[in-house]
């Protein structure tokens, strides 16, 4: 259900009940949130000294600097804009879908710097193969040329058939 919400062209989950996409859409959240959480947890080596400075001195420049119209309207007047995974969410929900010949892979690569947050979840949950009829075929055709007849055969030229019958 996650890699159907990931799927531009599916995202609205028309097949499910409402209630049902209440459901995913806080599931998809609570993993975005996940993802985001494991990838800012891992610090670097010897870089807080750093971040802790640039942001001490970010802080005092801008403390030390406000302009003339904030200083005129005040604290009172400030737009409130949501950010993190939920407004992104529905940001990416309100976009009309792709049309259904994009592959979902190649919109995420577009559409990725819009979307990070989502495009991170997209490239763990998209890049899993959906089916194992690839595989399947393979032994199939491993069983169709290995027979009774031919078991003698070595499997050095074994290999060199079934990739001949499958590349050929």
């Amino acid at each position: 259900m996650i890699s159907s919400m990931l799927d531009p062209r599916h995202k609205h989950l028309g097949f499910l009940s409402p209630a049902q996409r209440v459901v995913a859409s806080a599931k998809l959240v609570n993993l975005a949130e996940a993802v985001e959480t494991s990838e800012v947890a891992i610090p670097q080596a010897g870089g807080d000294e750093v971040a802790s400075n640039s942001a001490n001195t970010g802080v005092a420049a801008s403390v030390s600097h406000v302009s003339a119209m904030a200083h005129l309207l005040g604290d009172h007047y400030t737009t409130h804009c949501e950010t993190g995974i939920d407004a992104e969410f529905q940001n990416f929900l309100r976009e009309t879908p792709p049309p259904l010949d994009c592959t979902p892979t190649d919109w995420w690569k577009d559409n990725g710097t819009r979307f990070p947050k989502l495009a991170r979840l997209a490239q763990r949950y998209l890049c899993i193969p959906a089916t194992s009829v690839p595989s399947e075929r393979v032994f199939s055709a491993a069983g169709l040329t290995v027979t009774r007849m031919r078991s003698r055969l070595t499997p050095e030229h074994v290999n060199m058939l079934i990739f001949l019958n499958k590349n050929g």
